[in-house]
């Protein structure tokens, strides 16, 4: 498989994408829709990923996202500090 070749449309940017793109567009992980978008590679993009990535990156970049007011929150802590 040539993550260049392989290209699907992104729902969020809403135009044609690579896989390439998505595997590092979540500043430098995959894209946390990844799955969704090229399921049809099945077995062979989860052996990309993991070939690609530690446990522990690939556990960050499908984690959900934090809520935007506990993060609006945790900003502010920040910046009092």
């Amino acid at each position: 498989m040539d993550p260049e070749k392989e290209v699907r449309r992104c729902p969020r940017l809403g135009g044609d994408v690579p896989l390439s793109y998505c595997l590092r567009e979540n500043r430098g992980l995959p894209c946390r829709f990844i799955l969704g978008c090229f399921r049809d590679l099945g077995d062979e993009l989860l052996k990309t990923l993991r070939d690609s990535f530690s446990q522990e990156e690939l556990k960050k970049a499908f984690s959900p996202p934090k809520d935007p007011y506990l993060r609006l929150l945790e900003t502010i802590e920040k910046v009092k500090k």
